[in-house]
């Protein structure tokens, strides 16, 4: 059963990777101004920050450094405040955290030379292993870097 929803939330991942439209303002699309990124952690990037998880994404990008390191505690009251991620968010950002994005070199190269820092990078995997993404209707705890 676990290997059947493993194999659907790849699936999912994969159709909304696939669906997002490329150029979305905010992170690389290799165009004018952006590091050249092709990988799947990069396309994941892409939808996570600007598709159905902009929301919640939004809540921690401000304060990402603050965030990264607070305690386990501090960090889930600031995502319980946090806009409730859709289910759509959590196929695509368990991917994303799944993957190891939140840590990857390309990803992060890319996003930096749009502004972001490698916390506003980072930040989103620890929000979604804390969120209601990790929980059992969902698919469970998710690993990642």
């Amino acid at each position: 059963m676990m290997k059947i929803a493993a194999f659907l939330l790849l699936a999912a991942a994969l159709v909304a990777v696939e669906a997002a439209p490329p150029g979305l303002p905010g992170l690389p699309d290799g165009g004018p101004g952006g590091s050249q990124c092709n990988t799947g952690c990069c396309n994941l990037g892409q939808t996570v920050f600007n598709g159905a998880c902009q929301d919640f994404v939004n809540a921690f990008k401000s304060d990402a450094d603050t965030a990264i390191s607070e305690s386990d505690s501090a960090f889930q009251a600031r995502v319980n405040r946090a806009p409730r991620p859709s289910s759509s968010c959590c196929v695509n950002a368990r991917a994303y955290t799944q993957y190891g994005c939140s840590c990857n070199g390309d990803l992060m190269n890319a996003a930096a030379s749009r502004g972001y820092t490698s916390n506003q990078v980072r930040i989103v995997g620890r929000a979604t292993r804390f969120s209601i993404c990790a929980n059992s209707d969902n698919g469970g705890s998710i690993g990642g870097c």
